[in-house]
């Protein structure tokens, strides 16, 4: 294979790898704002709740907890979550601007392919 063509197929994979990190990240993002939102509806359950103890899920297990600590571990999560999803958007630019990068190559962009004019394509129908 031709340098010219074992450099575009680089390219190509880098551009393939970038677009593929980029859709995973949105993906991230979706979950974890969807996370956000179910911790939200528990928080509102838990400041409506009287009871000094509630009900909560970890991991495989349900555990019996103050519900102060409760409402705080839920929040501590949905801090984390935030953090999450910023570093999910930063990732996303950081990747978006490398596509955006490869993308303005002179000389791979678009394989410098050029269109046809009308007169090629009436001689190429003779």
């Amino acid at each position: 294979m031709s340098s010219i063509a074992n450099e575009i197929e680089q390219t190509l994979a880098v551009k393939e790898h970038l677009a593929e990190e980029i859709l995973i990240n949105k993906q991230a993002i979706a979950d974890f704002e969807k996370k956000i939102q179910t911790n939200a509806k528990a928080l509102q359950h838990v400041e409506k709740g009287l009871e000094k103890k509630s009900w909560t899920f970890f991991g495989d297990m349900f555990i019996k907890l103050p519900t102060k600590k409760t409402q705080e571990l839920i929040e501590n999560e949905q801090d984390l979550l935030e953090e999450k999803i910023e570093i999910s958007k930063q990732v996303i630019q950081k990747d978006r601007l490398r596509l955006q990068q490869l993308e303005s190559k002179k000389d791979l962009h678009g394989f410098n392919l050029t269109g046809m004019t009308a007169t090629d394509m009436y001689n190429n129908n003779k």
